[in-house]
This record gives structure tokens, sequence and C-alpha cells, in this order.
């Protein structure tokens, strides 16, 4: 940590424990009225674990879009086959809704 620069070392925590500027801390920061997510209207306090399963059509669309992105850029880099299907396996999973994070044993 103490080679990152310093507002990666801020960063850092936070977002390992969720601390994420989403409608949860929007709303305890007040920089939101509501702590709902403003893409769906399934989810009342949106956080960091509702966010990759959120189904609105915008959020979808902004995960296919990143999806092919990232795809298209490991093809470029000569990414091995079996680092890509792992990959895309687990984001697949991610996208699913569940209750925390899916391991990453077969």
């Amino acid at each position: 940590m103490k080679a990152l620069p310093a507002n990666l070392q801020r960063w850092t925590p936070k977002h390992i424990s969720g601390m994420t500027g989403v409608g949860k801390f929007l709303a305890i920061w007040k920089r939101l009225a509501k702590s709902s997510c403003p893409k769906c209207s399934s989810c009342p306090v949106e956080d960091h674990f509702h966010v990759p399963p959120c189904s609105a059509p915008s959020a979808v669309a902004e995960w296919s879009k990143l999806h092919l992105a990232l795809r298209t850029w490991m093809q470029t880099q000569q990414t091995a086959p079996e680092i890509e299907a792992f990959l895309f396996k687990y984001l697949k999973k991610v996208r699913q809704p569940s209750l925390g994070v899916p391991t990453v044993r077969a």
C-alpha cells in the first residue's frame, strides 16, 4: 500500500469495504435525496452488491459494452483462451443475482 499514490491509498480500503459512490453512501453523504438505484425500481437501497446484477436496460447495455471492450482487448493482447474463458465465466456469475461474490473454484 505504501508504494501506491496517496489517492489510491485512500480509495483501496473504501472500495474493498463497499464504501463506493452508490445510492446508499450518496444518501448518507447528502449528495442524493434517496438511496434507491437510479436505474431500476427494484432496489430501495443501492449498494455495491446490487450494481453488477442490476437488470435495468441501461445497466445491461453498459455491462454488455464493457464486456465486449474487455473481450476485444484481451484478444488483441493474445490472452490465453483458458484465461479468457475462465474470466468471462466468472463475470457471467457476477451478473446473476446471488448472495455474495461467486467462488473461483470449478
